[in-house]
């Protein structure tokens, strides 16, 4: 005796009433789609959230650099040399052996030392 497929009253797109083999292996295929479609959803949001911080990361390091640079330079976009101005008067004053500073070898140190907070090994002063 030969088995007929089990109908179920449901048609596909051209109007073909579906077995309930064939209705099951659908369902199977949509459930295996919307599991790689949860996936695929899993890791867009994890690049979509990576980006977002990166993004809010750089514009708040970006916004902190810019407060440490109007702290040194001043709202006018001067270098504010006053600290470096007190510390020499201060040295011109008070140093024990004031009389033996040299001034020029001061010069050259403050910008050798400029020269060398870059941390750049290609870059440097020479003085003659």
């Amino acid at each position: 005796m030969s088995k007929t497929p089990e109908k179920t009253g449901k048609r596909d797109q051209k109007g073909k009433t579906l077995s309930l083999d064939s209705l099951c292996t659908k369902e199977l295929i949509d459930v295996k789609l919307d599991n790689e479609f949860e996936k695929v959803r899993g890791v867009l949001l994890i690049i979509l959230f990576g980006l977002v911080t990166s993004v809010v990361g750089f514009k708040l390091g970006e916004r902190q650099s810019e407060v440490r640079w109007r702290r040194i330079m001043g709202d006018s976009g001067e270098v504010d040399l006053s600290l470096m101005w007190e510390v020499w008067s201060r040295l011109d004053k008070s140093y024990l052996h004031s009389d033996e500073i040299e001034k020029e070898k001061m010069v050259l140190g403050a910008i050798s030392g400029s020269t060398a907070a870059l941390d750049d090994p290609y870059t440097s002063f020479f003085s003659s």
